[in-house]
Parts: structure tokens; C-alpha cells; sequence
């Protein structure tokens, strides 16, 4: 007999373990997502249709303003900044001229008299900025003193009080600057004198940038008047007429006036700000640009008039114009 091997039963599944054998739970279907109509509106078959409107004309642009002149629209302090007059006066919440700037540069910086109205100190920038984009190889805006930072009296002047004074230096061919710093120079601080010995202007002075620099105050419709040599205003007044005197020309030469050690620079005043009531204005200009005189005096010495005093080293043929104020070194 062959020999029986006996086959053990196979176990019986535990309830725990997962297998086919299993009952398979029951999962209820998910139910059916709900439609809703938006964003539709709702329909309504008897509402009427409005037509979209037409879309509106384009807009015109607005025709350019007229140019009334001006270069600069300067806004003003709500407070007052400049009291009292010229030569006797004050600053309170005094604004400060940059050191330098595009057209711009501060000399006697040492000297720490760059304080003045804003109209002042935003007028100077500006101008100096415009000349610099007319006349691109042109040196800077040259500026020395303006005022103390309270205004008042300060040394080498008798005006320069209430931040509406500025001294200039004038332009050159050379186009050198000075070094802001250096406070040695001559008398008045200056280190170039435009005006020769015998009463001519010198090659140096750059009379046509020179022009435009005081055209440009000028156009602000804030000069009161620039101070400077008769024989300086006289060559401006011949530069005018050779290139056809014109009335605008004639009303910036009437601000010209004449006024001793104004030869390396000139003396720029402004008029009083809106906000300043207690700005007092300084005397009314007289009528008539003053060239009339300064060239007729000029042709008489030309033709051998009044040659005799100019020999022995005066020269009062061309002063035709009283200075308005000694300013001592101004």
C-alpha cells in the first residue's frame, strides 16, 4: 500500500483580514450637482431691449496755453519771508541757495550769505538751468553774497537785508569760474574787472550771453533792477541797437542802473513776494532806457569833445545816471 500524507486544513480567515471573501460595504452614489442659470440673467420675454450707446467722440486736446513770456511760475511762501527795505531790514524762515547745481554755482561759500526769500533762491536755479540748455558751453551762474540767514546788516554792504539782493558775477568768454571757496580777491570780492582804463569793456566780457542772462531775469516779470557800471550798460545799449532796438529790449535796459564798483559783477534785486506785506518796494524806476544820453556823451568824446578831462584820468563824460544807493563795496 502506497503511503498516505495527510493535508492539514487550511484556517479558517480571520474576521480582521481583508480578502475577496469579504462583504463589500455599501457606498450611496453622490447626488447630482444642482444647475443654476447665472450669470445669466433671468428670462424675460416681454422686457425691450435698449441699444448699448454709442461710444462717446474722442476728447479734443486743449489747445496750448499762449506764451505770455514768462519763464518761471514761481510759487510763494504763505508767510512772510522779507520785511522792511533793502538797506534796512530782516528775514524770518529764510530759504537757502544750493552750493550747486545744473547752471549753478555758489562762491564765497565761507562767508555763509546764501540765504534769501524762496522767490530768490528758486529764481537764480531756474535761470541759471535755462541759460545753461541755450548756451551749453557757457560757465555757471556765478552767485556771491544774498543774505545772512536773519537778514539784516552784513559786511561790504549797505543792502543785502532781506533776501531780495543778489550779487552776479558776469560771464566770459573764457568761460573760467572762481574757486568757491577763495575768499581772497579784490575790493568788492570779485576777481575780474570788465572795464579797461580808458572806459571800454574788455574782450573777456561776453556781452551776447551776458544779454541773455539779464533777458532771462527779465522774462520772470520779478526784476526790479540790476545794478552795474555805466560803461557795462553803455555796451548793452550799443549791443541793442545793432541788432534793432526793439520795446521790450528798451523797458529790461530802463531797469540798467548805473552804480560804482559794479564793474566785476552786477547787482540783481528782485521785487517784494506777494506774502511779504511788510516788504516795503524801493523807489519807482524813471521813464526812458538811458541809452539816448550814454551813446550821444560816447560820440562827443569820440569827436574830441570833452577829451581833456578823460586825459587827466577822469571820466564823468558817461555819468548820466546818479547811483541810486551807495552800497560801500556792494
Amino acid at each position: 500500500e502506497k503511503p498516505t500524507v495527510e493535508v492539514p486544513p487550511a484556517p479558517e480567515p480571520s474576521p480582521a483580514t481583508p480578502g475577496p471573501w469579504g462583504p463589500v460595504p455599501y457606498t450611496p452614489p453622490s447626488p447630482k450637482p444642482i444647475w443654476y442659470p447665472f450669470p445669466f440673467p433671468p428670462y424675460e420675454p416681454n422686457k425691450p431691449v435698449t441699444p448699448p450707446k454709442p461710444p462717446a467722440p474722442p476728447t479734443p486736446p486743449s489747445p496750448p496755453k499762449p506764451d505770455t513770456g514768462n519763464l518761471l511760475e514761481f510759487f510763494t511762501r504763505n508767510y512772510a519771508q522779507s520785511f522792511g527795505l533793502y538797506f534796512k531790514g530782516h528775514l524770518e524762515k529764510a530759504d537757502v541757495l544750493p552750493n550747486s547745481g545744473d547752471g549753478l554755482l555758489k562762491v564765497f561759500q565761507l562767508r555763509n550769505r546764501a540765504y534769501g526769500s524762496l522767490d530768490m533762491t528758486t529764481l537764480l536755479p531756474a535761470v541759471g538751468k535755462r541759460l545753461r540748455h541755450e548756451i551749453p558751453a557757457s560757465e555757471p551762474i556765478q552767485v556771491g553774497d544774498i543774505a545772512g540767514k536773519n537778514g539784516g546788516k552784513i559786511g561790504g554792504h549797505d543792502s543785502h537785508q532781506n533776501g531780495l539782493d543778489a550779487d552776479v558775477i558776469f560771464l566770459r568768454h573764457d568761460h573760467r569760474t572762481m574757486d568757491p571757496l577763495d575768499q581772497k580777491a579784490n575790493q568788492t570780492g570779485f576777481d575780474e574787472d570788465f572795464v579797461a582804463s580808458n572806459g571800454e569793456v574788455t574782450r573777456n566780457f561776453d556781452v551776447e550771453a551776458n544779454w541773455m542772462m539779464i533777458q532771462l531775469l527779465d522774462s520772470t516779470h520779478r526784476l526790479d533792477r540790476i545794478f552795474l557800471d555805466q560803461h557795462i550798460k553803455k555796451r548793452f545799449c550799443q549791443y541793442a541797437v545793432e541788432r534793432g532796438m526793439r520795446g521790450e529790449w528798451a523797458e529790461t535796459l530802463r531797469k540798467l542802473r548805473h552804480s560804482p564798483l559794479h564793474r566785476d559783477h552786477m547787482h540783481v534785486r528782485i521785487t517784494c513776494p506777494p506774502s511779504s506785506k511788510q516788504c516795503k518796494p524801493f523807489s519807482p524806476l524813471p521813464a526812458g532806457d538811458g541809452c539816448d544820453k550814454l551813446l550821444d556823451r560816447g560820440a562827443k568824446r569820440a569827436s574830441g569833445f570833452l577829451a581833456l578831462p578823460t586825459l587827466f584820468g577822469t571820466d564823468d563824460a558817461l555819468n548820466t545816471e546818479e547811483p541810486e544807493l551807495d552800497e560801500h563795496g556792494c
